[in-house]
């Protein structure tokens, strides 16, 4: 029997550039780890390397695991004889979007309200509707029961040791992306942007309630998530009947 496919659909600002990173370090990159993201996608350009659909048979048994913020359902179609397992990271969606603030004004000075005229409203259900290819939140949830395994960032400590260990990796991962950090923790992945990270912004509560009426259906996402993934997998509520 074949190895595992594992298929990392990276939703930003959840942790996984923490995941990311510990893939970097222990599987060949673009070989065992095929990374499907702005940084794999410019590297196999630069180098005129072959996207998945064009690899050899004996590459693409090669490839233990895809990630990136650029995969979509339907990779698995590549590998039909692959135990497929697919894996995302939710977060709750206030925190989350602070955080993408907290990385994007990095070194600039925009502030708050400016950046957010730019926000797109439930921007978690945006990304999985595209990223997944459905219409409704409950196309959403239908996908995800095909999950192996729904990680909270919250808990991603205990998520990751499982996954590694799965994986059949080293345990100890550097932790990435770390708001005030005095030194960048990308640098070494050869991300075209590794610039240090400011201080966690404290939104004022105005601002929490703003973010909060703005993401009401991530919220009843993710809120749905946490009380019906259980030990990393999505147990649909009648199956808990």
């Amino acid at each position: 029997m074949k190895k595992p496919l594992y298929i990392f659909m990276h939703l930003a600002k959840t942790g996984g550039t923490t995941f990311v990173g510990h893939l970097y370090e222990h599987i060949g990159f673009n070989t065992g780890y095929f990374d499907q993201g702005p940084h794999g996608n410019h590297y196999r350009q630069h180098n005129s390397l072959p996207e998945i659909p064009d690899l050899s048979q004996a590459e693409k048994d090669g490839i233990s695991v895809i990630g990136g913020h650029l995969v979509y359902w339907g990779v698995h179609e590549h590998f039909p004889k692959r135990d497929i397992r697919y894996i995302t990271f939710i977060r709750e969606p206030v925190s989350r979007v602070i955080s993408h603030y907290t990385f994007d004004s990095s070194g600039k000075d925009v502030s708050f309200e400016e950046w957010y005229k730019t926000w797109i409203p439930n921007q978690m259900c945006v990304f999985y509707f595209d990223h997944l290819k459905v219409n409704t939140p409950e196309d959403i949830l239908k996908r995800l029961e095909s999950f192996w395994h729904i990680a909270f960032t919250s808990e991603l400590d205990y998520s990751l040791e499982y996954i590694l260990k799965e994986m059949n990796l080293p345990l100890g991962y550097k932790n990435r992306r770390v708001a005030g950090e005095k030194e960048n923790s990308t640098k070494d992945l050869g991300y075209s942007i590794y610039h240090p990270i400011r201080e966690k912004y404290i939104p004022t509560q105005d601002e929490i309630k703003l973010i909060t009426e703005d993401h009401q259906q991530d919220i009843s996402l993710y809120e749905h998530l946490r009380k019906y993934v259980v030990n990393g997998k999505y147990i649909p509520s009648e199956q808990n009947e």
